[in-house]
């Protein structure tokens, strides 16, 4: 980065040292001019106040210090511009210009920046490997707040790579360009190259997964960029090229463009097209996915060193940034028209992000909560956890579920249409949301309460409405309202077509049709729909939930409920179906006599800390050896005989004896089957009852490992 290139030579840094001034602004350190920009490369940078004897390397000291600005105050709102001042902050704007305020990194510079899913801002300290320990890049929470360091940058590269920029690939893992301390005066590849340089790969944690050696131009591995195939890296070297290589392979591949008109290339973004934008010195070019240039943006006061580049969250736009000045230009991709102009305070732009630009090959997803009441809401995949981070990038093509919680005090109105509601409805309320080839915007409204609250859920294998008199409850797209204290709503249920009504459970309902419920504090009723004629009802047992909260490692008991109508006989059949592989059911009993009377029943579900089966563990899934095992066999025994006394009981006994076993899981307990460790977020499970005539019942269940 030529604009901060003098802090890293050798003589600089020794008289910095020496000076004490490892944090001066890059304001005062701008390019010299070159005669002819296409052909010369500025090779220091020095205090902008020439003398008739040359540079004066007093200015620094004498320099006036900048006022500090203000701090920036979250959380950060889509189409916020974020600008690298080249002093260790990042200057925040709307998108109109106005400035906002500033974050502090805490290290003498600042460069590129990058969000991940949960709307984390990361931000590269280019010099930070000279501090002690080395910090190559900030992490900021999506409020502004200092996390600290990210990623254990290996030492062997402090003085030979300089973390300049950062991305995120759709798994989440995070990749850093890193420049070399020097820079190679005139160099003209293939003739003179800096060499085999490093570009790195963490995981979401800050581990050092990969560190991935590409041949370099002229300064490192500078700007990357991911294509959408995920595995072609992209990247400058501040020469005319846009190299390439293959990180599924670890191989070099051919450049995907040679000889740009201007003297260097910074940052560059691919569209969604496949073409690619290029902060190429004094202006910016859009190459195809060929690599030829098919269009110039050339910036208004005209630019000396376009540094930075990123797109807008609506994806016509995009920003870049002139490193010596710090003016920052918005251009529309198509027509090329300029529309946005202002200057950062320091006049120095090293680096610049956009809050909610899209990662290549996804959509963004936003999330607007309306209504006089409050709540939470948020998805699977992860990404959205609304009102704190509502704005997140998904795949396109794919299926994002969102769950609704409501707040105390409030209710759950119900998912915009264009968010599908689960049939049968969970409890909290879900809604699936298709993420094609165009951003997503939902709406979920809360209530604020006015009373108690009365919510429905939808179990079964079939389907059907709930409707309530007075009017609140119209299920499923209105699963739960407030009625004054006391109230008797009464509930009706009519099954689809294809489907039967079985029955309800909980708030003092019973039986078919319609039933009425006494609303008092916080009340929830089941209704049970079953596909086809199916003599049996599985549902939540009495005193459980259908939902459990555990960690990874450890275990949840849920307590259903087993019924059949009146002359049924036979055995019935339980499955339970989990969403992922490391997450594995145990019912007990899984095949039941029918007796004429209600069954209680106890799901067992099991997690895990450990993604690797060992040799001495011979059944996947399974609860291990030792201890483990006996604790897992004393807790499904106890919970089922337990049942059958005293069903309230069932469930705090089971989850004592689990809790026991799931302290050791990862000591004593099996890994899991698939190998991998079972991760945070909520996750729907099934279990199905199959009656002896072959009709199905079935009641959804919620695991919230955390």
């Amino acid at each position: 980065m030529r604009g901060l290139r003098f802090l890293l030579s050798t003589s600089a840094i020794s008289f910095l040292a020496i000076a004490g001034l490892l944090a001066v602004p890059a304001a005062w350190a701008r390019p010299q001019q070159a005669s002819t920009p296409s052909q010369s490369k500025p090779d220091g940078v020095a205090p902008p106040e020439k003398k008739a004897s040359g540079w004066d390397p007093d200015l620094p000291q004498r320099a006036r210090p900048q006022q500090a600005p203000p701090p920036f105050i979250g959380p950060y709102a889509p189409g916020e511009v974020f600008v690298s001042d080249g002093v260790g902050l990042v200057d925040v704007f709307k998108p109109d210009g106005t400035f906002l305020g500033s974050l502090n990194t805490g290290q003498p510079l600042s460069a590129g920046m990058a969000f991940d899913k949960a709307g984390n801002l990361y931000v590269t300290t280019f010099i930070g490997l000279l501090s002690t320990p080395p910090v190559g890049v900030v992490k900021f929470d999506i409020n502004g707040n200092m996390v600290g360091p990210f990623g254990n940058f290996p030492t062997s590269d402090d003085n030979t790579a300089a973390p300049e920029s950062i991305l995120f690939n759709q798994a989440g893992n995070a990749f850093v360009g890193a420049a070399t301390p020097a820079y190679l005066q005139g160099c003209s590849p293939p003739e003179v190259t800096s060499g085999p340089v490093p570009a790195f790969e963490f995981d979401s944690n800050g581990n050092l997964l990969n560190t991935f050696t590409v041949m370099g131009q002229c300064r490192g591995t500078d700007w990357v960029e991911l294509l959408a195939d995920q595995k072609t890296l992209l990247y400058t070297s501040e020469g005319t090229s846009v190299l390439s290589f293959n990180i599924s392979t670890n191989t070099q591949n051919p450049d995907f463009a040679d000889n740009l008109p201007g003297f260097s290339a910074f940052a560059f973004r691919v569209l969604p097209n496949g073409n690619l934008l290029v902060a190429d010195s004094s202006v910016v070019v859009e190459l195809n996915s060929s690599g030829q240039q098919v269009m110039t943006y050339t910036p208004n006061p005209a630019a000396t060193a376009l540094f930075a580049l990123n797109l807008d969250p609506g994806g016509k736009t995009f920003w870049t940034a002139d490193l010596p000045t710090g003016n920052v230009f918005e251009f529309e991709i198509d027509s090329g028209r300029q529309d946005i102009t202002f200057t950062t305070p320091s006049a120095s732009a090293s680096g610049l992000a956009i809050f909610g630009e899209k990662l290549v090959g996804t959509n963004n997803l936003m999330v607007m909560v309306a209504g006089s009441g409050t709540g939470t809401v948020s998805s699977t995949p992860s990404g959205i956890s609304c009102p704190s981070s509502c704005l997140a990038p998904f795949s396109q093509n794919s299926n994002v579920t969102l769950t609704a919680t409501a707040a105390a005090g409030s209710s759950f109105a119900g998912f915009s249409d264009n968010c599908t509601p689960v049939s049968p409805q969970t409890n909290p309320p879900t809604c699936t949301v298709a993420i094609a080839t165009t951003d997503v915007s939902v709406t979920a409204t809360f209530n604020a309460s006015s009373g108690d609250t009365l919510t429905v859920n939808f179990a079964g294998t079939g389907s059907g409405t709930v409707s309530s008199n007075p009017a609140g409850i119209n299920c499923p797209t209105t699963c739960s309202a407030n009625f004054a204290s006391g109230t008797a709503v009464t509930l009706t249920a009519l099954a689809s077509d294809g489907s039967t009504f079985a029955g309800w459970t909980g708030g003092g309902c019973s039986g078919t049709g319609t039933c009425v419920v006494a609303v008092s504090a916080a009340v929830t009723v089941t209704a049970t729909f079953n596909s086809g004629n199916s003599p049996v009802t599985i549902g939540i047992g009495p005193g459980s939930s259908p939902t459990a909260t555990t960690s990874p490692g450890s275990s949840a008991v849920f307590g259903l409920v087993l019924t059949a109508l009146p002359g049924t006989t036979g055995t019935v059949q339980l499955n339970c179906s989990s969403p992922i592989k490391s997450i594995t059911c145990n019912i007990v009993p899984s095949s039941i006599t029918l007796t004429g009377k209600a069954i209680n029943v106890a799901i067992v579900v099991e997690t895990f800390c450990k993604g690797s089966v060992p040799n001495d563990v011979p059944t996947p899934g399974g609860f291990g050896t030792g201890i483990g095992l006996m604790l897992v066999a004393l807790s499904l025994g106890g919970a089922a005989w337990t049942f059958k006394r005293r069903p309230r009981w069932a469930v705090s006994f089971g989850m004592l004896i689990i809790f026991g076993v799931g302290m050791s899981a990862c000591g004593n307990l099996a890994k899991s089957p698939s190998g991998s460790v079972t991760p945070p977020g909520n996750y729907p499970l099934v279990v199905t009852a199959t009656a002896p005539n072959g009709g199905m019942s079935s009641v959804n269940l919620m695991l919230k490992v955390q």
